[in-house]
């Protein structure tokens, strides 16, 4: 089984929120993959660094450049050395196409949250009376989805937003972050892949998913709490 870490994860190893001997006691011995997601999200805390968050931001960054070119995922128009020079550029100037980049983050996620936009307008104010949205033709419809695909983790995170955005007045604007999450959980369409976060909200998002066995906590990888599923 291959592993991929949350971007979070980095940063908690470089605050000293996971300490060294806990880190490498969790993961040695397993095969760590690196997502472009996570590097680009890195470098985006690098760019928003202040005093304070900027040496975080730099030893975060360092720690996912250990892992080699032949172990970065793969992202739909970029090579990996094309990911290998945005991390050897972090602190300069960062190449044209880790700009081009953001800006497909920043369309994706616009259809991202035009999808929820799009349902809803259809299914309020009759929405608290209606069937899960997850079995939707229509919410499948807006979400992109062909009729019948099966329920991997990044459909049912995206659901998931849906229903905090009518349910709860989740502002998914204010919220980025739920695309990024999305993104990195359509890796998880590789089967032998697994997904290590801290993000403890986001494992619930995605219970109802066929690929959640491959989602991990990091508590759980450390032994702080039981496994709940083998791995």
């Amino acid at each position: 089984m291959r592993y991929f870490l949350d971007t979070q994860l980095y940063s908690y190893l470089a605050n000293g929120t996971i300490a060294p001997a806990e880190w490498r006691a969790a993961l040695t011995g397993r095969e760590l993959w690196l997502s472009p997601v996570t590097v680009y999200e890195l470098l985006e805390g690098l760019l928003k660094a202040n005093v304070h968050t900027f040496p975080i931001s730099v030893v975060a960054l360092a720690t996912a450049a250990e892992i080699p070119d032949a172990r970065i995922l793969p992202y739909p128009g970029i090579e990996r050395r094309g990911v290998r020079r945005w991390l050897q550029a972090a602190g300069g100037e960062l190449p044209a196409d880790f700009h081009d980049f953001r800006r497909n983050i920043a369309a994706g996620r616009a259809d991202f949250l035009a999808a929820i936009r799009r349902f809803l307008a259809r299914a309020l104010p009759r929405y608290h009376r209606a069937a899960d949205p997850l079995f939707s033709a229509d919410w499948q419809k807006a979400a992109g989805r062909t009729p019948g695909e099966h329920l991997d983790a990044a459909f049912v995170f995206h659901t998931a937003v849906l229903e905090r955005v009518a349910r709860i007045r989740y502002n998914a604007e204010k919220h980025p972050s739920d695309y990024l999450d999305y993104l990195q959980l359509r890796y998880l369409n590789d089967e032998d892949l697994s997904f290590l976060t801290a993000d403890r909200k986001l494992v619930i998002m995605t219970q109802r998913s066929l690929e959640s066995d491959r989602i991990y906590l990091w508590s759980e990888l450390a032994n702080r709490e039981p496994f709940r599923h083998g791995g």
